[in-house]
């Protein structure tokens, strides 16, 4: 929980910026209803994590999806052993 606005409102301003809408973003949450994963989603963010989580697993399924998007480089993808196509 964060004090002054909610997760989902720091999504929706972060993506009304130009200068940061294209950052992906992940949500990690214990939140694990489907329609908090629908909603999360609705609004923006990119992933929506429920914990607990491996977080090798992340690392590798993220970064190898962002790479196939464009968002992220492939060296990072080889840092953590990871392999996309």
């Amino acid at each position: 929980m964060m004090p002054e606005m909610s997760g989902l409102q720091v999504i929706q301003e972060v993506k009304k910026d130009k200068t940061i809408s294209s950052i992906p973003i992940l949500i990690l949450t214990a939140k694990g209803t489907e329609t908090d994963e629908i909603v999360g989603l609705e609004v923006g963010a990119d992933d929506y994590i429920i914990k607990p989580v491996k977080i090798g697993k992340i690392i590798c399924a993220r970064a190898c999806s962002f790479a196939q998007t464009g968002k992220r480089d492939s060296e990072i993808i080889a840092a953590h052993g990871c392999y996309s196509d």
